[in-house]
């Protein structure tokens, strides 16, 4: 067992669990938005989903719990959202000297591979090809009064 006190790594848990909740809430409550979105889109659709839910909330001070605990930080979870939040609880959990058990709640959420061979797939389509020796690439979205008035 760690030398971290069980109420603070249950204080943390309690957090982020609620988090996730909240994500869950906010997709089951846009089920129907869901349902119109392309089936190979759906998936980043649902993070999208969880990810403002996530932002609704100021999670400073628990990140910054978080990091002292060497656990991520949340900082760079956009891609993968309940992926992320889920096996932060699984560290938790795990220093608690506890077992970590997924909630059925929902289907599972984006994992890190699959969100970056998504938003490759995504950027290919959207923006074509990426350039040889360029790792970047430029969208300009205007009003449609540009294409008539220069």
């Amino acid at each position: 067992m760690s030398s971290i006190p069980l109420n603070a790594l249950d204080r943390l848990a309690a957090a982020l669990d609620e988090l996730r909740t909240r994500a869950i809430e906010l997709e089951n409550d846009l089920q129907n938005e869901i349902a119109q979105v392309t089936p190979e889109h759906r998936a980043s659709a649902r993070n999208l989903i969880h990810y403002l839910a996530l932002r609704q909330e100021d999670i400073r001070g628990l990140q910054d719990d978080l990091v002292g605990l060497g656990l991520s930080s949340l900082g760079r979870l956009e891609g993968h959202v309940l992926a992320t939040l889920e096996a932060v609880l699984r560290a938790l959990n795990g220093l608690a000297g506890r077992r970590y058990e997924r909630p059925r709640d929902t289907g599972p959420g984006v994992n890190s591979p699959t969100a970056a061979a998504l938003l490759a797939e995504h950027s290919r389509r959207l923006l074509g090809q990426r350039p040889m020796r360029r790792s970047v690439r430029i969208m300009v979205t205007m009003p449609s009064e540009a294409a008539r008035d220069r």
